[in-house]
């Protein structure tokens, strides 16, 4: 399994999914496609898909 960093097209908020095709946002609820949502970063291991996460949201704030 494969975790992707992505951001939601509606909200712009940034999380990490499993999904393949389609995950739902955390924040606004949409579903969104995969494959037209921005990826930042893909895994294996779940908790570096986390840790990229959280640096990319702190990037963002700056």
């Amino acid at each position: 399994m494969v975790f992707r960093v992505v951001q939601c097209c509606s909200c712009g908020l940034v999380q990490v999914t499993g999904a393949v095709k389609v995950f739902k946002c955390k924040r606004c609820g949409r579903s969104n496609q995969v494959s037209k949502s921005k990826v930042f970063f893909r895994h294996v291991n779940p908790l570096r898909a986390r840790d990229a996460c959280a640096w990319i949201k702190q990037e963002k704030e700056l």
